[in-house]
């Protein structure tokens, strides 16, 4: 197990920060410190200018399902939440394409970014597309395309306008626009964003209030209802011709599915855990898919934001900054305990003996990882997203690239499916309705 210092034998000095540190400063008189991190999101909405590819929607997933044509086309809504405060470092435009119709001496793509007051230069791939999709960047970790940032800009203004170059030898010809994506590399100093917010699967499961937000038309687009509708169908409680998510209609059938008849009446919902034990798994990514989703149309308060799938996951204990002033230190091992006796905690990630200062949220004592702990420690040592739980779920749940014993390996770790049940579980717990666990961090703390 690796040291869970620093930290002072002295209860009443500890803890002190671990090590996340990019670069220190000081707020009111403390040390906090910076640490890098990155989104990266898709568009949601064509913007000007339009008009000149086919189907530009069809550029807001990765599905072999194209944007055609020749000439500019803009995207924005790209859902970025990043925290106020932050220091924007770098952006990355990600264009996944292919040559199409063209034939021409040149077949690439360029980008070039607005703020919501000025355009950027243009930047350009590097290399021709080929017949086959393929995905190339432009820009970067520590480009900011000539304008200025800010996360409010980022959040609510940034657009991406796409130029074909199907050129030379002739009039301009048609290439095929797969997919776009933009990643925001910045900088802050809250591990645990203020206003976090999770739900577990029996608030969208069982409460009434649950049951509403999951039947709200704003928490399942259709790209959310194609994959919770792919996981049903797996699982054999539902057929690709059960929800046609294309149309509203569909989706709210789906959550319909999902919650049963909403209200405090027991219902035959899947969730909150499914129609059989063998579904928790299941019905645990589906909660996180929907925490994902959650927005202030759908579920959250004034102030609240949803849980990152580029977060992280995480077993030591790390302080909180509240609101630019280092707050509390939170431990996962005492935080998602679910038995304390006398001074000794236990739960899913292992034990707490001989804390003897049961007011707070570290570990005092003695720690002792479970078998599942272990597997935790690894994951996050290795920088393991919410994201990367999520795909090794959905190889689970499909058999795909399994090992010989049933389990999947997510970043040399050998996972079974409890494993992974469990673990969505504390991430769906980790903000449960604003209360923090410690177990996803918006940086990876190591």
């Amino acid at each position: 197990m690796k040291d869970r210092k620093p930290r002072l034998v002295n209860r009443q000095f500890k803890p002190a920060l671990i090590a996340l540190t990019v670069t220190a400063i000081l707020v009111a008189g403390a040390l906090t410190q910076v640490f890098a991190a990155s989104q990266t999101k898709s568009p949601s909405q064509s913007v000007t200018p339009n008009g000149q590819l086919s189907n530009p929607n069809n550029a807001f997933t990765s599905n072999d399902v194209y944007a055609t044509g020749s000439g500019n086309q803009g995207y924005s809504g790209f859902g970025f939440t990043i925290p106020s405060g932050a220091t924007i470092n770098g952006i990355a435009v990600h264009l996944e394409a292919n040559s199409g119709a063209c034939t021409r001496t040149t077949k690439k793509y360029k980008a070039k970014l607005n703020n919501g007051t000025s355009d950027s230069v243009e930047k350009e791939t590097v290399s021709n597309y080929g017949s086959s999709d393929q995905t190339q960047t432009v820009g970067g970790s520590n480009d900011l395309w000539n304008l200025s940032w800010t996360p409010d800009s980022v959040n609510n203004n940034l657009k991406v306008v796409v130029i074909t170059q199907c050129s030379g030898g002739g009039a301009p010809q048609s290439m095929s626009l797969d997919h776009v994506s933009v990643t925001v590399y910045y900088a802050a100093s809250d591990p645990f964003p203020d206003g976090a917010t999770s739900f577990t699967q029996g608030f969208y499961g069982s409460s009434p209030a649950g049951e509403a937000v999951t039947n709200d038309p704003d928490l399942i687009d259709q790209a959310t209802c194609q994959e919770i509708d792919d996981i049903l169908v797996a699982i054999g409680v539902a057929t690709t011709a059960d929800f046609d998510c294309t149309s509203q209609l569909g989706r709210t059938a789906l959550a319909f599915f999902l919650t049963g008849t909403v209200g405090p009446q027991a219902d035959n919902g899947f969730l909150p855990s499914g129609f059989s034990p063998g579904h928790n798994l299941a019905a645990q990514k589906i909660t996180t898919l929907l925490n994902l989703r959650l927005s202030a149309n759908a579920g959250l308060q004034s102030g609240q934001i949803p849980i990152q799938a580029g977060w992280y996951i995480n077993i030591e204990p790390v302080q909180d900054v509240v609101v630019g002033v280092p707050g509390l230190t939170y431990d996962p091992i005492v935080t998602t305990a679910s038995s304390l006796v006398l001074t000794n905690y236990s739960g899913d990630l292992g034990t707490c003996t001989g804390d003897t200062d049961v007011n707070d949220f570290v570990c005092g004592g003695a720690v002792a990882l479970s078998d599942l702990g272990q597997k935790v420690e690894e994951l996050d040592i290795a920088g393991t997203t919410v994201q990367n739980i999520l795909d090794a779920a959905d190889d689970m749940i499909n058999g795909a690239g399994l090992n010989v014993d049933g389990t999947v390996t997510l970043n040399g770790v050998n996972l079974t499916a409890g494993d992974l049940t469990k673990i969505l579980g504390l991430i769906n717990e980790s903000f449960d309705a604003g209360v923090i666990t410690g177990f996803v961090a918006a940086f990876d703390a190591d």
